[in-house]
């Protein structure tokens, strides 16, 4: 992990999963087994049907579901598909739990905000003087969030703009 923080400085970090512990002070240095497994949608209809689907996947082909296909699944579904407004999670350990989660008609939930995209300019050289400008006349969300800083600044005493609208 690489991390370039403030003022330049830079840290290493290596982490590892420390011992489990299951009673009795027995340890288990096995990975964490249970995983999260999240379907979304648009709609609450298409989250329910999509969650029946994956359920009746299951129960049709059991033996394919062994540990490692779970782990792709729960991170495919997890890290590399979009989150849509309507959301269905599960955790199982194995296929079977998975199939008994999905089998007692979990509800959907609705996200309670909307996802944002954000423009993150590090300071770390890899820019130029006046490199956001062109964004200011193609994407008119991202000029009113410049105006709204600029505002914002200003109110905060500063001499400076950033837009160039003021001194």
């Amino acid at each position: 992990m690489n991390n370039f923080g403030f003022g330049g400085t830079n840290a290493h970090v290596i982490l590892e999963r420390g011992n489990r512990y299951e009673g009795e002070g027995v340890v288990n240095n096995d990975p964490l087994k249970r995983k999260l497994f999240v379907a979304s949608a648009y709609d609450k209809q298409a989250a329910v049907q999509l969650g029946k689907k994956l359920g009746s996947y299951l129960d049709l082909h059991p033996a394919v579901f062994d540990d490692t296909l779970l782990d792709k699944m729960a991170y495919t579904l997890g890290q590399r598909r979009s989150f849509l407004p309507w959301r269905l999670a599960a955790s199982a350990e194995i296929a079977q739990d998975l199939t008994a989660a999905l089998s007692t008609n979990p509800e959907p939930i609705r996200s309670s905000r909307e996802p944002t995209i954000g423009f993150v300019f590090t300071g770390q050289g890899a820019q130029w003087h006046g490199m956001g400008k062109e964004l200011l006349g193609t994407y008119p969300i991202f000029e009113q969030t410049m105006k709204d800083v600029d505002a914002c600044l200003k109110s905060l005493g500063a001499t400076f703009s950033i837009t160039g609208t003021h001194s």
